[in-house]
C-alpha cells in the first residue's frame, strides 16, 4: 500500500499511546525530531481547519480502514502556511477498537492552483 511505502509519515500505537514519526515528517511540520506531539500538532493546524482535521482523525480511528483528508498548517520553524494531505490507515482489533494507525503527510500546497482550475471546468 502507498501509506506503508512512503517515508513522510508516522505510526500511532493506540494500545500504548506511542507516536513514531519519520524525520521527513518533522521537517514538513518545521519541528525538531521528537517535537511533534498532539498538543503541538493541534496548535500548528490553522485554526479554521483544526476541528475538521481532528474530526477526520477521530472518524478514521472509529471506522478503521483508509481515509484521506486535507488541512492547512503553519510550519513551526518559519510560519509558512502549507496545505497537507493526510492519508491514514487504521487497523481495528477483533472488538472494533483501533490498534494501530499508519499514515503519510504530503505537502500539496503547490498543486492547489491546478486542483482549483480543474474544479472550475
Amino acid at each position: 500500500l502507498l501509506v506503508r511505502s512512503l517515508d513522510i509519515g508516522g505510526v500511532h500505537d493506540f494500545v500504548t499511546g506511542v507516536w513514531t514519526f519519520s524525520d521527513q515528517l518533522y521537517a514538513l511540520w518545521g519541528v525538531q525530531p521528537g517535537g511533534l506531539i498532539p498538543g503541538v500538532t493541534e496548535n500548528l493546524i490553522v485554526e479554521e481547519d483544526r476541528e475538521r482535521a481532528w474530526a477526520a482523525w477521530r472518524e478514521a480511528s472509529l471506522l478503521g480502514g483508509q481515509h484521506i483528508y486535507d488541512y492547512r498548517i503553519k510550519r513551526a520553524n518559519d510560519g509558512a502556511e502549507r496545505i497537507i494531505r493526510s492519508s491514514v490507515e487504521v487497523e481495528l482489533g477483533p472488538e472494533g477498537r483501533p490498534l494501530r494507525g499508519r499514515g503519510t503527510h504530503l505537502d500539496i500546497t503547490l498543486s492547489q492552483p491546478w486542483i482549483r482550475a480543474r474544479q472550475l471546468k
